[in-house]
Parts: C-alpha cells; sequence; structure tokens
C-alpha cells in the first residue's frame, strides 16, 4: 500500500493482486502480469518464503524471465527474515540500503524509503530518447526467440579482471569475421566464469540481437583429457531446440543438417569443457565425435553467428580465432580476495595471488575458507595445507585447498563432507532424486551414515553452506560442483573407503539399470540410462554384468552379434565410450579383473570402430595391445586377424595383411555356426586377389560361399543374403573375371532383399555401390546410375563407415 501510492500511473503501468478484484480468472491475470512485466518488486517477509504460490509459481516465472527476457527484479525487506540460505537473493540489490528492514524504520520514514524505491524503478525502466539511441543500446535490439541454458553452470559470484576478454568477445560477435572463438586454459583458470559473465553483459543490452543461444557444458572432464565422453546428448537437444522437423539416426548426419540450420540464422552456441570429446594422444585437439566434429567444421566455414568454445586442449583441424587464458594477474587476485572482506594489505593480497599462480578457482576457495575457518585473519595462512610433490602442475593449488577444506570438515565432523563424498559418484551434474538413491538407506559405511535420516532443514543448510564456501555450485535444479572438486573426492572414496566406493557404483548400475521403460531402447536417448548403468557397473568391478547389459540391451544379441547400437543406430562413438569403461587410462590399460573375453572383445571393436572413423593409428596402437594379451579361442584369433587385415589394407601394407591371414589359415576349418569361417575365408581370397593369385581367391572365395551357405541352414537365414563385405569383395573379383553380368545384377538384388531388410546401413550404401556399378557395365542412362551410386553414399555416410565413404566416393568418380 505504501508503494502504490508513490507511482506515477501515467507513467508506468503498476500491477499488484489489488487488481484481481475476485474475478473468476484470477490465475489467467497473474499469468499475463508475470508475463508481460518488465520490473517486478519482491516485498521480503516471512508470508513471502512461506507462500507455496508465490515460491513455485510467481517466483520461479520472473527468475525465468530476469534470465530470458531481462526483467528487472527489486528486491525489498519488509520485515526481518532469514534470506542468507536463498542464493537467487543478492544482497547488494536489495532494499532499504544497509540490510535494514522496513519494520525496524520509524515510521516517519516510510514515505522517504518508498520514494526511494519509486525512484529505483524508475531509474530503470526510464525510456531512452531516440536521439541517444545507438548501435549499443538494449532497445535497438529485440529479445533472442529462445534461450536454452541446459546444463551449463552459472554464478553469482563478483568476477575481476578479464576485461580483454570481454572486448574480444564483442569484436568477435559484433564485427561477424569470426565464425568460431575458443578460450583455451587448464581447469580453474576461469574459462566458464568469463564465459558466464560476458552473458551477463550481453543480457543487459538483449544480448545485441542474437536470434537464438544454445549452451550446453560437456560435464565429464575433471583433469584427465582421455575420459571418453560423446556429443549425443548434445546433438539431440540442440536437434529439438532449433527444431529440426525430422532428426536424422546418425550423429554425423544430425551435425551436418544442424550446421545448415544455425549458419543461416545470427545465433550465438556456448560449448563449455570441450576437451572431454578432444584427442590427447597423437592427433592432440582433434574432435572425437564425429557429429560434432560435422558440425563444427560446417560452422567455421559458414556462420552468420558466432561459436564460443572453452578448452583446456587446443582445437586441431577446425579453423577458430584461438585465445589463451591468462591466469589472473596479481592485482586481480588480490580484488578477489578482497571480494571476501579479508584484513589485509594490499601487497600482501597480492603476495597471496602470486604464490597461488593467480588460480581463479584456487583463489576463490582460498578467500572464502580465510573467511569462514580463518576468520578473515590472513595472517593465519600458513594452517593451510601445504603443497605435495603429486600434485599436477595445472591444478596443484585447487588441490591443496580441497585437502585443507576435507581435513577441516573431518575435524569438525561436518555433513558437508558426506554430502562431498556423494558427488564423488558421479561424472556429471546431478539431480536430487538421483542423489537421494545414494544418499538414504541402506548404509554405506563411511558414506551415507550421517545423511540417511537428514531432515530438511539440516540439509538445505549444509548445501547453503557448500555454496558460500565455493564448494558446490549455485544451480539449485541440480547438484553439481567444479570438475576438479568432484574429481578430487571420487579419488579420495575410491582410496580411502574402496569397498563402500564399489557398493555405492553397484547401487547406481541397479537403479539405471532398471529406468528405460523397454527392454530394448530403440533410440540413443532411451538407451542414456543403460550407459550410466554400465559406467557404474564398472566402477563397481562388475565387469560381466555390464558386459551383458551392453550386448544383450543395447546391441541386442548374445556376443553383440546384432550390433544393433553400431549397425542400426550407426552410433561408432557411443560404443567407444561404453568400451572405455574396462580402462584405467584409455586405451592402454584395462582395470584389474577384467575377464579374458571381455579384453578380447573391447579390443578387436576398438580396432574396427577407430578404423572406420579413420583413426588408423589408434588402431595399430592397439592391434600391439591385443598382441600382449595372448588368446585361447580359435574364434578371437581369427576375428583379430580380420580386424588387423583391414586396418593393413586400409593404410596399404598388404604384404603384411596377406602375412597376418595365411599364418591363421589352418584355423579356418575349427569354427563354429558363427559366421567367421565364411567371413575369413571371403578375406583371404580377396587378399589372394589383391596380391594377384586368382587361382588361389577364386578357390576360397567358393569355399566361402559353401561356408556361408552351411552356416546360414543352421540358423534360418535366406541363402541369397550375403555378409555385405564378402559381396564387395566378390563381385569385384567377379567383375574383374567378366563374369556374366546378368548372373551379377541376380545375385546382387536378391542379396538386397534382406539386406533392406535388415536396416543395417551400410551394408545396403554397399549393395546400391555394388549396384551402381554393375548398371554402369550395362551401359544403362547416365542419371539413373549415378543417382544410384549418390544413395548408397548418403547410407555410407550416415553409416560412420569412413574407409568404406572413401571409396565409394572414389567409385562415383569413376563413374
Amino acid at each position: 500500500d505504501l508503494l502504490l501510492k508513490h507511482f506515477d500511473n501515467d507513467l508506468l503501468d503498476v500491477w499488484s493482486d489489488k487488481r484481481i478484484e475476485g474475478s473468476e480468472h484470477w490465475e489467467d491475470e497473474i499469468h499475463k502480469a508475470l508475463n508481460t512485466a518488465n520490473c517486478g518488486i519482491l516485498i521480503l517477509s516471512a508470508n513471502f518464503f512461506n507462500s507455496k504460490f508465490i515460491q513455485d509459481i510467481e517466483l520461479q516465472k520472473l527468475l525465468k524471465n530476469q534470465y530470458e527476457k531481462n526483467t528487472y527484479l527489486v528486491p525489498v525487506l519488509a520485515e526481518h527474515c532469514n534470506i542468507d540460505k536463498y542464493s537467487w537473493i543478492n544482497k547488494k540489490e536489495v532494499l532499504p540500503k544497509g540490510f535494514k528492514a522496513i519494520e525496524n524504520i520509524k515510521s516517519k520514514n516510510h514515505n522517504k524509503e518508498a520514494v526511494k524505491i519509486v525512484k529505483r524503478v524508475d531509474k530503470i525502466l526510464e525510456p531512452i530518447p531516440e536521439n541517444s539511441k545507438s548501435n549499443h543500446t538494449a532497445s535497438s535490439y529485440n529479445y533472442p526467440d529462445d534461450i536454452s541454458v541446459n546444463n551449463f553452470p552459472t554464478s553469482n559470484d563478483d568476477f575481476f579482471g578479464r576485461e580483454k576478454y570481454f572486448e574480444i568477445l564483442d569484436k568477435a560477435w559484433e564485427e561477424e569475421q569470426v565464425n568460431i572463438i575458443s578460450f583455451i586454459a587448464f581447469g580453474g583458470i576461469g574459462k566458464t566464469s568469463l564465459i558466464d559473465n560476458w552473458l551477463k553483459k550481453m543480457k543487459e543490452i538483449r544480448y545485441k540481437g542474437a536470434k537464438n543461444i544454445f549452451m550446453w557444458s560437456f560435464y565429464s572432464q575433471g583433469s584427465e583429457e582421455d575420459r571418453q565422453v560423446t556429443a549425443t546428448a548434445f546433438l539431440l537437444e540442440a536437434c529439438k531446440f532449433f527444431k529440426m522437423k525430422k532428426i536424422p539416426k546418425t550423429p554425423y548426419a544430425q551435425g551436418i543438417e544442424l550446421a545448415d540450420i544455425i549458419s543461416k540464422q545470427r545465433a550465438l552456441i556456448i560449448l563449455d569443457g570441450l576437451e572431454p570429446l578432444q584427442s590427447s594422444l597423437e592427433d592432440i585437439g582433434e574432435i572425437k565425435d564425429n557429429g560434432l566434429q560435422s558440425l563444427l567444421k560446417r560452422l567455421s566455414r559458414q556462420n552468420k553467428g558466432l561459436v564460443v568454445i572453452t578448452s583446456r586442449i587446443k582445437l586441431a583441424s577446425i579453423d577458430n580465432q584461438y585465445e589463451e587464458l591468462e591466469h589472473l594477474e596479481d592485482y586481480e587476485g588480490a580484488e578477489l580476495l578482497k571480494s571476501f572482506e579479508l584484513n589485509g594489505r594490499e601487497n600482501e593480497l597480492k603476495k597471496i595471488s602470486n604464490d597461488f599462480d593467480g588460480h581463479a578457482l584456487a583463489l576463490k576457495l582460498l578467500g572464502s575458507y580465510i573467511r569462514v575457518v580463518l576468520n578473515k585473519n590472513i595472517n593465519r595462512i600458513n594452517e593451510i595445507e601445504s603443497l605435495t610433490d603429486d600434485q599436477s602442475k595445472s591444478s596443484k593449488h585447487a588441490t591443496r585447498m580441497l585437502n585443507s577444506y576435507k581435513k577441516y570438515l573431518q575435524r569438525e565432523g561436518r555433513i558437508e563432507l558426506d554430502i562431498l563424498k556423494l558427488l564423488g559418484f558421479f561424472d556429471r551434474a546431478i539431480s536430487f532424486d538421483v542423489i537421494d538413491v545414494i544418499k538414504n538407506k541402506p548404509l554405506i559405511e563411511n558414506i551415507n551414515g550421517k545423511l540417511i535420516d537428514i531432515n530438511e532443514i539440516d540439509w538445505k543448510y549444509a548445501i547453503n553452506n557448500l555454496k558460500e564456501l565455493h564448494l558446490i555450485s549455485n544451480n539449485y535444479k541440480v547438484l553439481d560442483t567444479h570438475p576438479l572438486v568432484r574429481e578430487y573426492f571420487a579419488k579420495y572414496i575410491e582410496k580411502n573407503y574402496s569397498d563402500s566406493y564399489r557398493k555405492g557404483h553397484n547401487r547406481l548400475y541397479k537403479y539405471y539399470e532398471q529406468l528405460p521403460t523397454n527392454e530394448f531402447p530403440n533410440t540413443i536417448k532411451e538407451m542414456e540410462p543403460l550407459f550410466y548403468a554400465i559406467y557404474h557397473a564398472c566402477k563397481a568391478c562388475l565387469y560381466i554384468d555390464a558386459y551383458n547389459l551392453y550386448a544383450l540391451r543395447i546391441q541386442r544379441g548374445q556376443r553383440g552379434s546384432v550390433f544393433y547400437l553400431t549397425y542400426t543406430l550407426c552410433a561408432i562413438s557411443e560404443e567407444i565410450k561404453i568400451l572405455s569403461n574396462y580402462f584405467k587410462r584409455p586405451f592402454c590399460e584395462f582395470f584389474d579383473n577384467v575377464p579374458f573375453e571381455i579384453k578380447s572383445m573391447s579390443i578387436g571393436t576398438l580396432i574396427h570402430n577407430f578404423m572406420n572413423l579413420g583413426k588408423f593409428s589408434y588402431s595399430l596402437e592397439l592391434i600391439e595391445i591385443e598382441e600382449g594379451i595372448g588368446f585361447v579361442n580359435n574364434d578371437y584369433k581369427l576375428q583379430s586377424a580380420m580386424n588387423k587385415n583391414d586396418v593393413y589394407l586400409y593404410i596399404g601394407d598388404f604384404k603384411r595383411s596377406f602375412q597376418v591371414l595365411d599364418s591363421l589359415l589352418a584355423l579356418s576349418n575349427n569354427l563354429d555356426e558363427h559366421g567367421l569361417e565364411g567371413t575369413f575365408l571371403s578375406f583371404y581370397a580377396y587378399n589372394n586377389f589383391l596380391m594377384g593369385n586368382f587361382k588361389l581367391a577364386n578357390e576360397y572365395f567358393e569355399k566361402a560361399e559353401a561356408s556361408y551357405i552351411k552356416g546360414h541352414l543352421k540358423v534360418g537365414i535366406r541363402l541369397e543374403y550375403l555378409s555385405s563385405i564378402m559381396a564387395i569383395q566378390y563381385i569385384k573379383y567377379l567383375m574383374y573375371k567378366n563374369e556374366s553380368l546378368d548372373i551379377l545384377m541376380n545375385r546382387i538384388e536378391s542379396s538386397f532383399i534382406d539386406c533392406k531388410r535388415s536396416g543395417y546401413m551400410l551394408d545396403i550404401g554397399i549393395h546400391y555401390i555394388i549396384l551402381g556399378k554393375l548398371k554402369l557395365q550395362k551401359n544403362e542412362v547416365k542419371s539413373d546410375v549415378l543417382s544410384i551410386y549418390d544413395k548408397g553414399i548418403r547410407y555410407i555416410y550416415k553409416s560412420n563407415h569412413l574407409p568404406y565413404l572413401m571409396e565409394s566416393l572414389i567409385a562415383r568418380s569413376d563413374a
């Protein structure tokens, strides 16, 4: 009532619930007001915080609009109440100044305070004169059509330094000469904070004309760049956000089509923490996920908007403006420490910043530690843990501070330490529902004992304390922390409470295993819980359970023989990620106790997958590891030989390829009905053909076909269906021999019937290429022949098999 009488209703349209007047449609009126408001005044009181409607409906809408539509919020403290636990409230913005409640101000001064509040609102909403408008005023731009924050971490902290990087980003956006800009630095230097604060500046000017803004953070990072992550979730979410009418099945095709949509509009794409998707081995910096690679390569060539990337590794093979993010200068670090209200002189704070190498995360953790634990006394800094020799150069100061926090929380017996232990079970931000799976009964010794019966007030209080200490983020939807913090506590519980570590992961494995509604999920999105289940099963050392889940429910066949994930969905990167769970360090060393069968399967599959992605050097390294394992089963020996043969053929080492198969020929007579005999014999025949041994080639192609017929009769498969690999090899040979074109055409067309029914994109593509070659030989209409080649190439593109794609493009060029 006090405020309403001071507003000028001719200047502003002021809405309060007094305007409802008993209308039947009162809820609609409130939603209309929330949607159209440029400014909201929040009257903070006990009633405000206790009202479920205000907290769950009105406030959430205003907070969303504050981010997406630049709606201004003015908090007014009407009566004394505890606002410390609400992270969305910036105390500096609360009126009256001095953090004094209206009820504690003498009544004769109430009007004076009300006028101050009204003036604040008037200033916020003051119209800008037409003649003063420039390219850099908010009124010059429309709001973006849509903003997707997804899992991008945000911070309410003050930000220090980095102004030169703001200028670089502004220039890249405004001048439209740069398509991709990347900021490179070690973990904890402040890459994410930089982008977050630049976006806040952009928001003040309605994001400077951005039509759409899409933000994504790849959370599985920590300090280890060789962790296996895919871009599948990102690509699917981006396809929906940019309203793609029909989302392609494969990541590669998704990346291509996304690039075509994004490049034609002023879109701002933020990709945070890209290093898990980059190679840290021989081809360092290369994007490992071919869907994301296809997207970025296209956007680097043509893009009306801007892609902003943060990573620890410089991008390779993608044109981008590269900026190396420096550590904080001493004066910037001192300013950061001052924000924690520490008792220290300028030169002392500068020295501390220098001693911590200007590492932004470490200084933030240090500032909150001195403020809370050391009572703001910087002279007690010697009580903080010392550096140790085993700490990596990039994260040594952050690790030092985490050691200090761990000891402090242990000493005080604080439940905050147990919450941090929970975060160590995950490689990503996690919802509170999933946290409950491991927080609640039954007991996991040394992990959840203090948390099982915790009441909601104590839980929220502990969460708020961790936010104040900068050990977890301010995100109220998920429980999240900096990757360095998450990784630190993962290693801590694994080392000190190994049994409990496995029990916790076992519980999460069982939880995720049961989540899909279908026993055999049909899409990558539906499979996601099973991917998490495999991750947690391997962490619990349940390697056989994880393998069975992969083989039976994801690949849909005993021993993975159907290959649904890789042949139907063409998700090679996803399979590589799954198999990486068996390795301590991908792809060098297996975890202890991984069964021999799984080692053999994993390496053989990875050799094949990396070859299909064109990563031949990886395949050759894995061949060496495979040779060191030793085989006891003929199936594995022959499968290994065929994988090696493929790699050697595609790098042009024909002699070595032939030697591999020749040395194992005798084993081909002792194989079971899994189809390996026919496949191996066709490989052997094809190698003889390439080496000019036509007589042997003919003999073994005939043996291979006889083996296929015998094997297919056993399992009830149509005789006409050839393996796509055998088909392309055999028909090449028969064409070379000038076999009757009609006979060849009948073979390929009958084989095609079952091939299309299988749905395997690679097989279908290869059959189209063979059909094109035969029609070319028959001198059919040029346009018809080339369209058949084009169909085949499209299928092979989608299948993610690079060697076959190269071969098919050459075949079309020849045609």
